[in-house]
């Protein structure tokens, strides 16, 4: 059985807090460089991310250090 699915994801890092009011979306070339949760499926068999699918991914953060994270 194979799942294509969308896996969204939030939290807080106050190390990514800055002055400002807006939201500010991330470039993909830097998503790699941010700390994002070691997230996994329990009881999961075998779970695959296909290279071409990496850059299938957005990631924002607004002023007070929320992340709001979304790949395929």
């Amino acid at each position: 059985m194979k799942v294509l699915m969308y896996l969204r994801q939030a939290w807080e890092d106050p190390r990514l807090a800055y002055v400002g009011n807006d939201s500010r979306r991330i470039p993909s070339e830097f998503i790699d460089q941010i700390w994002k949760p070691d997230t996994f499926f329990r009881n999961g068999r075998t779970i695959q991310v296909k290279k071409e699918m990496t850059d299938e991914r957005l990631m924002r953060i607004n002023s007070t250090g929320s992340v709001w994270f979304v790949q395929r």
